[in-house]
Formats: structure tokens, sequence, C-alpha cells
């Protein structure tokens, strides 16, 4: 149990480079070594938390991270994610120094943060490229098998010209504009 722990977290250690199979890596190995002894869970679920939870920081650098969790989920296959917590607390978040919600507590209902955002964005984002998919099998089906092809290969590119750009608002907007246009290419 003890390998397991130290283990994950070493990776956990080593992914503040923002590195998702480490945090999986991590995530599995932490789950092993919970099975085998069940007082560690606390320390590993403490360590993911803070690790891939953002709270300081630029705006860019918060969107960065939610937007790569999202893309990064699409990119491996994953058909969701999760987060720690909406909004949950037992102190006023307006005052304090750290907090890890997605929404705030207001006087007429919830008050979104730029980490809500990202994610709400993110997963427009996600609903695209879904749909990008879909659009290159309805292609494939009518007999638009090249223009599919093409279409494909440029979905299967998108989240690496995104990550390698280290997640430019600028050039996600634009690599987002053109899943539209290709979208709406094998549609039309």
């Amino acid at each position: 149990a003890v390998i397991f722990m130290a283990l994950a977290i070493w990776l956990l250690y080593q992914a503040r480079d923002g590195s998702f199979f480490k945090i999986i890596l991590a995530g599995f190995l932490g789950i092993i070594g919970y099975w085998i002894r069940q007082d560690h869970l606390i320390i590993i679920t403490m360590l993911v938390f803070f690790i891939i939870e953002p709270t300081h920081g630029t705006t860019k650098e918060v969107w960065r991270t939610y937007w790569e969790q999202i893309w990064t989920a699409w990119e491996i296959g994953f058909t969701g994610i999760g987060y720690w917590t909406y909004c949950t607390t037992g102190f006023d978040l307006w005052e304090a120094a750290a907090d890890y919600v997605l929404v705030y507590q207001g006087a007429k209902g919830p008050v979104p943060s730029k980490r809500w955002q990202a994610v709400r964005i993110g997963i427009e984002d996600y609903a695209r490229m879904h749909r990008l998919r879909d659009a290159i099998e309805t292609a494939r089906q009518t007999g638009a098998g090249d223009l599919a092809d093409k279409a494909e290969a440029r979905l299967s590119e998108v989240v690496s010209e995104a990550k390698a750009a280290q997640w430019e608002p600028g050039l996600v907007a634009q690599i987002r504009n053109e899943v539209i246009d290709v979208t709406l290419e094998l549609l039309g």
C-alpha cells in the first residue's frame, strides 16, 4: 500500500506541468493503495484536488486548465468529466483567500466564476467536435468519403494543435470556428 501511495504522490508532484496522463495514473495508483490500505485516501484526494483545481492566476491560465481537461477528455475518448465541487462550502467565499467552487452564492442566485465560464465553453467545444464527428459519419454514408476523410484528419489534429499553442484563446477561437465551418460544409 505504501509503495502505491508513494508512487501516486510522486506522480502528482511530477504532474505540476499539467500532464493529464500522470494525474490519471496517479489516481489509479491511489485507488490501488486505497484498496490495500484505506486510511491514505484523503491524502491522495487532496493532492489531486490541489493540482487540477487552479484558483489563482490570470483568466487565460485558469481557462486553459479547464479547456485542456475537456478537450483532453475528447482526445482520449472520454464521454464525461467531473469536478470536486460545484458550490459547496461552509464559509463565505467572497471573503475567502482561496476557493475551488465553480459558482458563488449571490443575493439573487448563483454568480458564475471564470472557472465555470471556461467549463461551459469547453463543454460547448466538446459538443461542436462531437457534432463534426457525426457529420463525418453522415458524409461517409451519403458518398462524400473524400470530404469526410479530410474533415476527420482535421478533427484528429485540433486538440494537439491547441495544446501546442498553449491554449492561446485567439487560436482556440480559430480552431473552434474551423470546426463549425467544416461541420457546415459537410452538412451543406
